[in-house]
């Protein structure tokens, strides 16, 4: 595979144009850009309740809130909307920090 191959789970960016990039459970990604909103979602209260639906990166049923957009074009079909719990976010969050060649910084308003 390619880096062009691997995709953004919630905007499809591929890696090369979107990096840095967070990989979580089976293949699933996250760029920083998206990481950032949720990130923002999360301080905003602008996230809902997953209510047993699958958070996209860890693939667990949570019942705390998760951002959530429509699936890019090019996912699966039986998937439209994609979500991240803020557990996922977290982690996603300290691995692009401490990784200095990422370039990713944490939002202002999550210091």
């Amino acid at each position: 595979m390619e880096p062009e191959d691997f995709l953004c789970d919630f905007c499809g960016r591929p890696w090369p144009v979107a990096q840095p990039f967070v990989e979580g459970h089976q293949g699933s990604c996250l760029c920083g850009q998206c990481l950032t909103t949720a990130l923002n979602a999360f301080v905003t209260n602008d996230v809902e309740p997953i209510c047993g639906d699958l958070c996209t990166m860890c693939l667990e049923a949570r019942k705390e809130p998760a951002w959530s957009i429509t699936a890019p074009a090019q996912s699966p079909p039986d998937r439209t909307t994609v979500r991240v719990c803020k557990p996922c976010s977290t982690q996603a969050k300290r691995t692009l920090e401490r990784d200095p060649e990422s370039g990713w910084k944490r939002p202002v308003a999550n210091t």
